[in-house]
């Protein structure tokens, strides 16, 4: 396995998982003179000559922070804001959201460390206390299986086995649902570990070309503990949030057709970036390298990732269930059951999207006892306790008069003509329960 460390060393692996804990170092605005604004732009335009990844970008770039320098408005700033006006201007030049000054002593203080003890591992500590940036995994109604991942940290001989019960999980959904809407980047590592899962062994994933080292390619796996998984739709959400090692994933899923990407664009922030401590105690990330895919021949660097399906950021995962059971519904093979549930996760992702909306006064006509069954007004929902048990909250449905109950994906209700109708997935005929006793009446 190539180990993406060795190219990009101490970078976005931070973003993931943001500063470890150290001691706040003063912020060196508070001393006298700019000697160390000085200092910072000649490591940053040191660093710049010597690694940035496209060349013709580099003497640009110096004499665009040269300007500035010149310039006298950076003496009174802050140790934030100084970074903040250095990485506006390097990136009105090159167009690069890799590239970045920020003022991070929390940063200094454990690459410092890490430098005098690599074993010291603080970043490797935040990725497994992170749990790798894998949230959350869920089964939803229709058997649909959910991954949220927010960042992709990697630590060798470690994360594989999050990824290998992630993978286990998913494999046995009916469809699948990856949610990378804010996924702050990574290590490609991680990225090659979980799509390897949907590819052929040794599918070229990248050319990697760098400035500081050779440039090299990566593969699809060849073993995978948790074996492919094929045949399963795939979503992949995402945002203008998905940046980096996140869209790395969405690419290979898109270039590769691996499945449907359902959001809005995402960043466009494609090279791999390094970061560099600079005096002052200051992190620059720098692009050392770019990706080239083998289909597209390019990357996403400064375009994004178009999705298929246009949604809003709030509504892409109902958006993708909705996607998904239509899909699914048009498999002849599902059973009666399959079928059923398939129709309410469609039907209940709908009703999300747009909900039957019911004023007081109706609200209050559903209300009453029907046999064990109270349901009553609380706010504006209404509440359904059958005999002793905990009530349990209703949702408006699609359909007028349909409910869901919160929790109890397995039974609806409907109010028709005086009766409550129960409704377990799948039951061939409703339990009709008729009205007892009259409901609430108005205040």
């Amino acid at each position: 396995m190539i180990d993406y460390r060795a190219l990009v060393a101490a970078m976005a692996l931070c973003c993931v998982m943001g500063p470890p804990v150290a001691a706040q170092a003063p912020d060196p605005a508070a001393a006298s003179g700019s000697a160390w604004q000085s200092s910072a732009l000649s490591e940053v335009k040191d660093q710049i000559r010597a690694h940035y990844v496209f060349p013709e970008m580099r003497t640009p770039l110096v004499a665009a922070i040269e300007a500035l320098e010149q310039g006298g408005t950076l003496a009174p700033l802050s140790g934030t804001a100084f970074g903040d006006r250095v990485t506006r201007v390097m990136q009105d030049v090159a167009h690069d959201k890799h590239l970045a000054l920020v003022f991070d002593p929390n940063w200094a203080a454990s690459f410092a460390k890490q430098q005098d003890d690599p074993a010291a591992g603080d970043f490797d500590r935040e990725a497994i206390r992170d749990n790798f940036g894998v949230v959350s995994l869920e089964r939803l109604t229709g058997n649909i299986r959910y991954m949220k991942i927010d960042g992709f940290g990697w630590v060798d001989d470690v994360t594989g086995e999050t990824y290998d019960a992630a993978a286990r999980f998913l494999k046995a959904g009916s469809a699948i649902i990856i949610d990378i809407r804010g996924n702050s980047g990574g290590d490609h590592s991680a990225v090659r570990y979980l799509v390897s899962h949907f590819l052929k062994p040794d599918t070229p994933l990248y050319e990697f070309q760098s400035t500081r080292e050779a440039t090299w390619r990566s593969y699809a796996l060849d073993q995978l503990p948790a074996g492919r998984i094929n045949s399963v739709p795939l979503y992949v959400l995402i945002d203008g949030r998905t940046v980096s090692a996140g869209e790395d994933l969405a690419y290979q899923v898109q270039q590769y057709q691996l499945g449907k990407l359902v959001g809005t664009r995402t960043a466009g922030a494609a090279n791999n970036n390094e970061y560099f401590a600079v005096a002052g105690q200051f992190r620059l990330s720098l692009s050392v390298g770019r990706p080239v895919h083998p289909v597209s021949q390019s990357n996403w660097e400064g375009r994004g990732i178009q999705p298929d399906i246009t949604a809003p950021t709030g509504e892409a995962r109902d958006r993708a269930i909705i996607a998904a059971t239509e899909q699914l519904l048009k498999n002849a093979a599902a059973s009666p059951i399959e079928r059923a549930e398939y129709r309410w996760a469609l039907e209940d992702a709908e009703a999300r999207l747009t909900p039957a909306s019911y004023g007081a006064a109706q609200l209050r006509g559903y209300t009453g006892q029907y046999g064990d069954y109270l349901v009553k007004l609380s706010g504006s929902d209404l509440w359904l306790q059958a005999g002793n048990r905990d009530p349990l909250r209703m949702v408006p449905l699609k359909e007028k008069g349909q409910f869901g109950l919160a929790g109890r994906s397995y039974l609806r209700v409907r109010f028709a003509e005086g009766r409550l109708e129960v409704m377990p997935l799948g039951a061939p005929e409703p339990l009709v329960v008729p009205r007892t006793s009259p409901g609430q009446r108005a205040n």
